[in-house]
């Protein structure tokens, strides 16, 4: 026989998104309206002007697995509480290095406090959510939702000199990654010079790769020679049908249309 105990009324919830070169690990119970009040004077569940766990039960713990910044704020990979302290029209966000819970909670422990306004948004939600949103490679964030309430923080992180510098010491290393290189240059290194150099490279010993060839249109077009680039797109096009790839196949057709 199976004996069960009640689940509980506010859900533990651990998400674990990739962020830049590292991840960004969130852990928080998720707590219901159920027809109360939350963010008001006489609020129960968070009441304005007091200290909140974000969540509810433990301390919403937020892991940064790299160094990232928070407005001028530089914080170090490890892992924090997450409190706020809501007011009506902007709510006061604090990152702090306890992680015993609130009732050990000391100001000395603060590695970051700011103060964010708060939305209004249309659509209620039931369950206090965290998500993460606006992924990008060094930038996303963080949105506490609830009710009909809405609060956001930017988290930051800086990759680019770091992959410069990887790359750079894997194309001195016998095993040259000219392709991942090529991209880099192009989508974030800023030199689509050196991003052409690596990409020619690469496909001189992978003629058929079609999204090398393809990577290699969008740089001549970015270096504004569009015939080079009408040349590779056409050269994107044989060998993406020749492959069967049918999105490369499109991808090529849309760019030759703009050439």
């Amino acid at each position: 026989m199976n004996l069960y105990t009640l689940p509980s009324s506010s859900p533990k919830q651990t998400f674990v998104q990739d962020f830049g070169l590292g991840k960004i690990t969130i852990a928080y119970s998720r707590p219901s309206l159920r027809g109360r009040t939350v963010f008001g004077e006489n609020s129960l569940l968070a009441p304005l002007g007091k200290l909140w766990r974000t969540g509810a039960d433990a301390s919403t713990l937020i892991t940064f697995s790299d160094d990232v910044t928070i407005g001028e704020t530089n914080i170090l990979a490890n892992t924090y509480s997450l409190f706020v302290i809501p007011q009506a029209s902007s709510w006061e966000i604090i990152i702090n290095k306890g992680v015993n819970g609130i009732s050990a909670y000391t100001e000395q422990e603060d590695v970051l406090r700011m103060t964010v306004p708060v939305k209004k948004v249309v659509d209620f939600v039931e369950t206090f959510t965290i998500n993460l949103q606006n992924l990008s490679y060094e930038r996303c964030t963080i949105q506490l939702s609830w009710g009909n309430a809405l609060a956001e923080v930017t988290v930051e992180t800086k990759i680019i000199e770091k992959l410069k510098h990887s790359y750079e010491v894997q194309l001195a290393s016998d095993n040259k990654p000219h392709f991942p290189a090529a991209y880099f240059y192009h989508l974030l290194g800023n030199d689509n010079t050196k991003a052409l150099e690596h990409v020619n490279i690469a496909l001189d010993s992978n003629a058929s790769a079609y999204y090398m060839h393809y990577l290699k249109t969008i740089i001549e077009f970015a270096l504004g020679d569009l015939e080079a680039a009408k040349a590779s797109a056409n050269k994107t096009l044989v060998t993406a049908i020749e492959a069967g790839s049918d999105d490369y196949k499109r991808l090529a057709e849309n760019i030759l249309v703009t050439l």
